[in-house]
This record gives C-alpha cells, structure tokens and sequence, in this order.
C-alpha cells in the first residue's frame, strides 16, 4: 500500500454542522469528490462538466456504432486503470482519505439560541429556524491519503495536493474565505512551496495588515458586496462594479430597474434589461430597503417601502448557485493574502432562464409613539400601521404629537424619518401600482453571461491598489491592498 500524509495549516475557521460532536473538522466525504474532481480536470485540461464528460468517455471501452458495438477508439487504459471497481459508472478514483484533527477549538457564532456569539457579517444561516453550526479550528490536520494504486500514488505530487488547497476552500460558506486549509508538510518534510507561485498570471488578491479573522472577513464582505451590488452604508456609498462593467462592456443593463418597474409602478424606459447578478451567484430573493429623504441620492430612484421578492427559477434543475469567484485566505505572519480565483462551473446552464419573481414578504413600518422606563432603561414603544391600516393614521398623528415632545437628537431623528416612512407606506399601498405586489412576475438572464472573467481587471481600473474597508456606520475598519499578479 502507498500512503501520502500531508499536514495541512488551517487558515480560516469551518463552519460546521456537527460541531458538537467529537472531530467536527474538515471531512473525508467532502474533500474526496472535490480531490477526485481536481485529478480529472488536470488530466483533461477541462473545467467542471466539460472534464467529466471526456474523462466519461475516455473510459468507456465499448461504445455503439450503428448496429455495433465496437471498442471505443478513445478508450484510455491509464485512465481507466485509475477508477474504483470495474466501470466508470461514478468517476471515483482509487484511493481512501482520513483526516484527524490537532488541538481542535469549537467557537459559538450568533445564534438565536447564543445572541452573544460571534458575529460574522458572511453568515447568517443561523438566526433562521434549521440547526445552527459553528466554528471549528484546528491547529493542524493530518490529511491522510492511502491507495494500493500506484497510478494515483504518482499523480497526487506535494504540488498538487498543494495547489489543490489553494483553489478550494470546505463547509458552509467556502466562496467567501471560510474554511480555507494549506499544506505545511509531506510526510512530516516542510512544504517549501509558496502559494502565490502556483496561481497564474493576472490573479488578483487583497492584502490585509492582519490575522484577524473578524476583519479578514468584513473585508471580504466589503469588497463582495462593491463588486456585486454596491455599497449605501451611512456616508459610504459606491456603485456596484458590476453595474458599471455592464454598462461599458454590454448593450443591455441589470435587472434592478426592471424590477422596480415590475413591482414599484416605476415607468419602463427603452433599455435592454437582464437578470445579470444571477451569474455572481443566485440568491433565495431581492431585498429592497425604504430611505431616508435626507439620505437620497440625485438620480437615484428608491422604492417606497420595505420589500423582499423571491427568486424561482423555472427550470426545476437550477436551485441555487454559487458565486463563480472564491475568496482564500492565506495568512502569512501579520498579514493575510485573500487570493480570488474565477471558477465560473454553472455558467453555461445560466443561459437564456426565465425566474418568476413573487412578493413574500412586506415590512411592515413602526411608529415610535412613546417612551418608558424599563428595568433602569429607556425603551421604544411602538406601534405597527401596516397589517391593519384601519388606524395608521391615528397613530400618525399618535407619533407627530410625541415628535414635539422628543430632545434627544437620534430619537428625534430615527422617529421622523419612521414618519415619513410611514406617509410613502400608505401613499404607495393606494397607487394602481401596490395591486402588481400580488402578482408574479418574470424576469430572464441574458443568452449568454457576461464576461465576468474581466470584471475584476475592470475593478482594478476603478479602485487602484489600496480601498478602504468600512463598516455600516461609514467608519474605517482597516485599509487594504488591491494587488495582481
């Protein structure tokens, strides 16, 4: 038997869902189809589908022709030779992984069950109504690989394993930095090679004076959310990249207008539109955020209340996808290289797909109508206008009259601002527009994707080599380097 070991570094936590349970880490049943998956590719020179479907029929030994069955002139025996068993019905390849954990540390995240857990501003999964999951760490891992097949022995180098980690990160929210794992020995012999020397030309990465998982992850979310749909943090706004990109590359534009004018009552204009961000990753729904009069932008059109739209493809097989960039995570001493690498698997089967697109959810609008005193302190009591607008504008009126009564400035500010809320609440709900929040509608993706592979060249262009990294209040968490390859 052949026997590889390979201590892996972990760099950033997992988020797991047997966290309670004794070797909560990194899984043998995750890395195995993903390791397989990485082989076949490399030995195809093809990506996703495209590299299983010729490594399918490259080890297919008999194929019909006509009437006939005959060998198949493609067949490849040092292919086949690498297979479990004897077909190609799975694509598994010969060898069995195990992995043990060193020194493991569980850490609670927020939870509805733990509201002083951690806060991650990638993962919210855990204030629904399924099980939470929870970070795990390790020291070290032992990543174990044995095989009786000296073909896989041969291929699975300390490079490949090596690049392998680099371009895959495990657990729940992989795309976005968590879970990320590097090699730092074979066979108990330092790995000497350095991660940036196996990404290509022209890959792009973040760097960050910091360990800090907690800031490594805010600066992800920062720039994610730039690339895809812009930031509008207080005194932070940025248009989406993603916008701009379309709008110098493409004849047509996103699907955020266009949804307005499904929904919103917003007069259509002459431009092409298409459910564009469904290609950086298709989400459950569109989430549409009133705005204050005093932070409304020229030119900008907002929507008058609280909306979430639910997005359902209508082709059955297209659930949910993820992003086509991930972001790893390397941390070297104080610093840290968030390496982002294109992995657009799903593209293709995006093409040309109607989403119906239907209302499930209004927010309703809370009038601050008093305050009290509350085991030693101030406390809000509100009053809700919407189910039932029966009564909305008595409590309106409840809500102006304690308006006048209010010295401190925040409250004052915060109650106003739910006033008027509330009057473009109740403006809309009568408008011929509100009877569109009861229908579906649809909205298509474009024949073929746009050319994301060059969004992050286009990026660079407009951000430089240095952004700043800020929070929901507009404050500077940390500044970052914008670097390429």
């Amino acid at each position: 038997m052949y026997k590889l070991t390979f201590t892996l570094k972990q760099h950033t936590p997992l988020i797991h869902f047997q966290h309670d349970q004794d070797g909560a880490t990194l899984r043998a049943t995750e890395v195995k189809p993903k390791l397989d998956r990485y082989i076949i590719e490399m030995l195809t020179n093809l990506e996703a589908h495209k590299a299983n479907e010729k490594f399918k029929i490259c080890t297919t030994k008999k194929i019909k022709e006509g009437n006939r069955i005959i060998d198949n002139p493609k067949f490849n025996q040092t292919w086949f030779e690498l297979l479990i068993g004897e077909n190609n019905d799975h694509l598994a390849l010969d060898y069995k992984i195990s992995i043990k954990a060193n020194d493991q540390v569980i850490s609670y995240l927020k939870s509805t069950e733990n509201r002083n857990g951690i806060q991650n501003p990638l993962y919210f999964a855990n204030m629904g109504d399924s099980a939470s999951k929870h970070y795990s760490d390790t020291k070290s891992l032992d990543f174990i690989v044995n095989t009786f097949n000296e073909g896989i022995f041969n291929i699975l180098s300390e490079e490949l394993v090596c690049r392998f980690f680099l371009l895959n990160n495990f657990g729940s929210r992989q795309s976005k930095g968590l879970g990320s794992f590097f090699p730092i020995k074979t066979n108990d012999k330092p790995v000497l090679i350095n991660p940036s020397d196996l990404l290509p030309q022209n890959t792009y990465w973040i760097e960050v004076n910091t360990n800090n998982d907690d800031q490594i992850f805010s600066t992800i979310d920062f720039f994610w959310k730039w690339l895809k749909s812009g930031i509008n943090y207080q005194n932070c706004y940025k248009d989406s990249l993603l916008k701009l990109f379309l709008s110098q590359n493409t004849t047509y534009k996103w699907e955020k207008r266009r949804v307005k004018e499904l929904f919103l009552g917003l007069s259509p204009d002459s431009d092409s539109k298409f459910f564009v961000r469904a290609f950086m990753g298709l989400a459950d729904n569109f989430t549409y955020k009133w705005v204050p009069k005093r932070k409304k932008r020229p030119g900008e059109i907002y929507t008058p209340i609280d909306l979430t739209i639910s997005i359902d493809c209508q082709d059955k097989e297209i659930q949910r996808n993820s992003a086509p960039f991930m972001f790893i995570p390397i941390k070297e001493n104080q610093l840290t290289k968030i390496f982002i690498i294109f992995k657009p698997d799903f593209f293709d089967e995006l093409n040309n797909k109607t989403f119906n697109l239907t209302v499930n959810k209004i927010e309703p609008v809370k009038l601050i109508t008093n305050i009290e005193e509350r085991n030693g302190r101030n406390q809000e009591i509100t009053k809700k206008i919407f189910p039932d607008l029966k009564n909305a504008q008595n409590i309106i009126s409840e809500a102006e009259a304690f308006l006048t009564n209010i010295d401190d400035r925040k409250v004052k500010q915060k109650a106003a601002d739910l006033i008027d809320k509330a009057n473009d609440f109740i403006l809309f709900l009568a408008s011929p527009a509100s009877k569109s929040l009861s229908l579906t509608k649809t909205i298509v993706t474009p024949n073929s994707p746009p050319k994301l592979s060059e969004i992050l060249d286009y990026a660079f262009t407009i951000i430089g080599d240095t952004f700043d990294v800020k929070d929901f209040s507009g404050n500077n968490v940390l500044s970052a380097k914008f670097l390429r390859k």
